[in-house]
């Protein structure tokens, strides 16, 4: 399984990812803790999770034929136009779409895309979700997208601790604390965390920057929790 987590920001977005794949051969289990889940189509970068191997070169394939964010097309048509490509390519792959969404073996599989466009009438960074159970029709997020195993406390935390004026690297920094917490409870997720943002409709990996301090910041985060619940005096004690 696969975790990746979008968050918007106040000047931008962000968009992080694991880098953990898990497999049972004959009994046995193994992984990987190489493996970019995060590619870019056009100039905006996109997570992808759970059948990376089947989504990966439809997406990519997608992004070839409709040449999506280079023109004057909004975000969400581009969006709308990468999804008819998968549902075509679905569909020519295993025969019908229905066939192709039995056949694939991991429910939780969906790409996220992050980028600068219009939404009506707004410009500006925005979020989309797409997944083979909606028939690739992308969602609108509107502040944060979870994909994955992100149920062992991920979307509490970003949910609880989100701030609307929150910029970048404070969201990114947020979204990475949820990932290592998940990582805590589930095997399944783990490996170096991919950080990406998009600001003005220039995209950045930020992995190399921001991994090193973001981890520190989360083993000085969790000490503190555990401070919280070590026995205290009682009041009757205090002074």
């Amino acid at each position: 399984m696969s975790l990746a987590i979008a968050v918007k920001a106040a000047d931008g977005v962000v968009l992080l990812a694991d880098s953990r794949t898990t497999a049972s051969i004959d009994g046995m289990n193994y992984r990987r803790d190489d493996v970019p889940k995060i590619i870019r189509v056009g100039q905006h970068p996109v997570a992808l999770v759970g059948e990376i191997e089947l989504l990966e070169p439809v997406i990519i394939g997608a992004g070839i034929a409709c040449n999506p964010f280079q023109g004057e097309n909004t975000f969400s048509r581009d969006c709308n136009l990468i999804g008819e490509s998968l549902r075509a390519s679905f569909t020519n792959i295993y025969g019908s779409f229905d066939q192709g969404l039995k056949s694939m073996p991991g429910y939780q599989t969906a790409g996220i895309f992050v980028g600068h466009g219009k939404y009506g009438d707004e410009e500006g960074s925005f979020i989309y979700q797409v997944e083979p159970q909606t028939y690739f029709g992308p969602r609108w997020k509107n502040g944060i997208a979870l994909a994955g195993q992100h149920i062992h406390g991920g979307a509490y935390y970003l949910c609880r601790f989100l701030e609307p004026k929150m910029k970048i690297r404070e969201a990114a920094y947020l979204a990475y604390f949820c990932m290592r917490e998940v990582n805590s409870l589930d095997g399944t997720v783990g490996g170096g965390i991919h950080i990406w943002s998009v600001q003005n409709n220039k995209a950045h990996d930020f992995t190399e920057e921001w991994q090193g301090e973001f981890s520190k910041r989360h083993a000085l985060a969790v000490e503190s929790m555990r401070n919280w619940f070590k026995p205290q005096a009682s009041l009757g004690e205090v002074g």
